[in-house]
């Protein structure tokens, strides 16, 4: 049995799209449903899993999970997989290479098609795509408020989102799964192994009915929440109540540049609002960290906000996440030259766990000039529905693109 690409996800994890989809793993290569869960229908077609009408072991044993497992057992790259790999290529640490391998048991007694016994250690649950927020890098199977901006750019821009064809693919698909107490109840005898469980949305702590599951969640399980600090004092209080008897739990704040960048960025997210928001949550939850994504927007200034934190002597752990998808509002879109000046000075100025992540864009690699419109004309589009002005907010990086 060949191991060049092994990656344990598909073995012992689920990860849950806000549609009730499944994917193989959130970093996937989620083009043409490579990643997702389906089998295929008696003409041949493509069948998504969901569940509207599926299980979540239907999903770990579907025709195409098990078929990404036999790639990676005959020594090859899946081809939802490239992600990794190109990141490993290029020198770069992938999602892959940050989670365990593979024991020798859970390898032989894997079928010869791929067929498991589902033991979920790592499970990954978006509630939906109620959110009140509608960031840049985000889209509207992700976030509720996004969808009428979807609908308008999608008139001239038809490769904003794919919000459209996932409901052509599943007609039957019942998008309030996450309001139903019974699908959480539902868990309980598959989760006696859980390790991680990580909640994220749309925006989690507006779906309530979610709490229910926390009854049935291992004690040693760490629970992790990602959420955008857009809400009410009533709010963090209601989530602290459900989660004070929890001792592994982990709150990642979502928070990426300082002042009125943060909220073209994370409209309409206020950057007064953020921080008090931010302080109560890192008064109750000691585990409270700050997860910064970077895209193509906030690279060339991903300092500001560790300058702010170091300033106001908030000293919680802060790690970085990446906008590669979509590919326009990805940092490789930034010159290469451009890029490593920009990681050098950094250097300079953030902590050795901030800088290492940046080296994945330490590299020669480079969009295509097409990928550069489609940034163009995406931003156009936002800055004209929400009267915003991309030039006036980032003038050096307009520079640098338009140049």
């Amino acid at each position: 049995m060949k191991s060049k690409f092994m990656c344990s996800l598909p073995w012992i994890h689920s990860s849950i799209q806000p549609t009730g989809m499944s994917t193989v793993c959130c970093e996937a290569d989620h083009t043409d449903m490579k990643s997702y869960a389906y089998d295929h229908n008696e003409a041949g077609g493509i069948e998504v899993l969901s569940l509207a009408n599926n299980t979540m072991a239907d999903m770990i044993n579907s025709e195409n999970y098990k078929h990404i497992r036999r790639e990676m057992m005959q020594g090859n790259v899946p081809s939802a997989c490239m992600t990794c790999f190109k990141t490993e290529q290029a020198g770069g640490t992938s999602k892959r290479q940050t989670h365990r391998t593979l024991s020798i048991d859970e390898l032989t007694q894997t079928h010869d098609d791929g067929t498991i016994t589902p033991d979920i250690e790592i499970l990954e649950l978006r509630l939906g795509n109620t959110c009140n927020l509608r960031c840049r890098t985000c889209n509207a199977e992700s976030s509720s408020l996004w969808v009428n901006d979807y609908f308008e750019l999608h008139k001239t821009l038809d490769f904003v989102g794919n919000y459209n064809e996932l409901h052509k693919i599943r007609k039957h698909l019942v998008r309030d799964w996450f309001l139903d107490e019974n699908f959480y109840k539902s868990l309980s005898d598959k989760i006696t192994n859980l390790k991680e469980l990580h909640i994220s949305g749309g925006e989690p702590w507006l779906i309530r009915q979610h709490t229910e599951m926390l009854k049935f969640v291992p004690d040693d399980t760490i629970i992790s929440y990602h959420t955008n600090l857009n809400y009410d004092k009533e709010t963090i209080m209601f989530m602290y109540n459900q989660l004070k008897d929890h001792k592994n739990v982990v709150i990642n704040c979502s928070i990426d540049s300082i002042g009125d960048k943060l909220t073209y960025i994370r409209n309409p997210l206020n950057w007064d609002k953020a921080i008090e928001n931010l302080n109560t949550i890192i008064s109750l939850f000691p585990n409270t960290v700050i997860c910064q994504t970077v895209s193509v927007l906030n690279f060339l200034d991903i300092d500001e906000l560790y300058t702010y934190f170091k300033n106001n002597n908030i000293t919680n752990r802060h790690y970085l996440n990446f906008a590669d998808s979509p590919a326009y509002m990805s940092p490789y879109l930034i010159d290469s030259n451009i890029r490593k000046k920009t990681i050098d000075n950094l250097k300079q100025i953030l902590p050795h766990d901030l800088v290492e992540p940046l080296n994945r864009y330490y590299n020669d690699i480079q969009h295509s000039s097409s990928t550069l419109t489609q940034f163009k004309q995406y931003t156009a589009g936002l800055d004209k529905i929400r009267n915003e002005q991309f030039g006036g907010m980032f003038p050096v990086l307009k520079d640098i693109l338009w140049n």
